[in-house]
């Protein structure tokens, strides 16, 4: 077995004493704002009890009702298992009251590569109030905050000293990152790889903070690397070969919750406008399309079972498909 030790022993050359010290220095911040309770007071604690549903019953009977308001998920995939549509349908999803599976609050949208996708995120709103008359277009999409954040250093700089006013004031209620593995990629190479596992470290420290301080679902989207050796950390096979999560074994250590999405072979049929809908005009507008099939995979999560459900994503989403498909 690899310990987490090992691997750093390897990547980095520290002794073992140097890792722990580092490990140590890297995670007190963590201890500074905790409190103690008793069973009572955290039996009695509704947010502990409540999930962010995804809206999709298959994948939120997988995940016993949806996210958790604490602690780090990862959502790591194959280009193409439709990660950021998810975070988008998430974006929309937290607006919704609790009783409808929402945590009644607004988003806060990191985004690290390429262009923001509002326009992805209009389109699904459109959907997304049909299904949900009490919300508007307008209200959805000014319950979702963007930022473009380019370097490592800005998005430290936004977590730390920016954010968690911000997340106060706003009622912020779940925070995404797409994605993690942008930055560090792109700023540091395979010899620096000791300094790039302690600002990992620090980075996700200041994510739990958040999360755990203010009872945020936090939200992190991960890419995937090629597989090349024998380091086992949840590798999976997918439609391009075996691959495991981007960022190594430090990064694994930081994540709380971790889901896998792949392609897999088939589709599935979807008829848009939905059937629901019989005003004539939406009737001749009607198309049917074939969308291809992907799977969510439970990997890591302490309170849940490794399991995994097949969903689609189609003009309004992520959606259901047959039980049996």
């Amino acid at each position: 077995m690899i310990t987490l030790f090992t691997h750093m022993n390897r990547a980095t050359k520290l002794t073992t004493q140097q890792i722990t010290e580092f490990m140590v220095s890297t995670s007190f911040p963590l201890c500074e704002n905790i409190s103690t309770r008793n069973v009572l007071e955290m039996s009695q604690d509704a947010t502990l009890k409540r999930r962010l549903s995804t809206g999709c019953s298959a994948i939120d009977e997988c995940l016993r009702g949806g996210f958790l308001p604490y602690g780090i998920t990862e959502i790591v995939g194959e280009s193409g298992a439709g990660k950021t549509q998810f975070a988008m349908q998430l974006a929309l999803q937290v607006q919704l009251p609790i009783e409808e599976g929402g945590l009644g609050g607004k988003a806060f949208y990191i985004s690290t590569e390429g262009g923001v996708p509002t326009q992805r995120l209009l389109q699904m709103a459109e959907g997304f109030k049909k299904k949900h008359p009490s919300m508007s277009k307008t209200s959805l999409m000014s319950g979702v905050y963007i930022e473009k954040v380019e370097s490592i250093d800005l998005l430290y700089h936004l977590l730390e000293n920016r954010l968690p006013e911000f997340l106060r004031k706003e009622h912020i209620r779940v925070v995404i990152i797409d994605s993690i593995a942008a930055l560090f990629r792109h700023e540091y190479t395979h010899s620096e790889s000791a300094q790039r596992a302690k600002v990992l470290w620090k980075h996700s420290n200041q994510l739990k903070l958040l999360s755990d301080g203010l009872g945020i679902t936090v939200v992190v989207i991960n890419q995937v690397a090629d597989f090349f050796n024998n380091v086992s950390v949840a590798g999976s096979t997918m439609s391009g070969g075996r691959v495991i999560p981007a960022l190594g074994l430090t990064w694994s250590n930081c994540v709380n919750t971790r889901v896998l999405l792949s392609k897999v072979k088939g589709s599935v049929s979807e008829v848009h406008p939905p059937l629901e809908e019989d005003d004539q005009e939406v009737t001749k507008k009607r198309k049917v399309t074939s969308v291809g099939l992907r799977r969510l995979h439970v990997v890591l999560a302490s309170h849940l079972a490794n399991g995994s459900c097949p969903y689609a994503v189609g003009v309004d989403g992520i959606i259901d498909v047959p039980s049996d498909t």
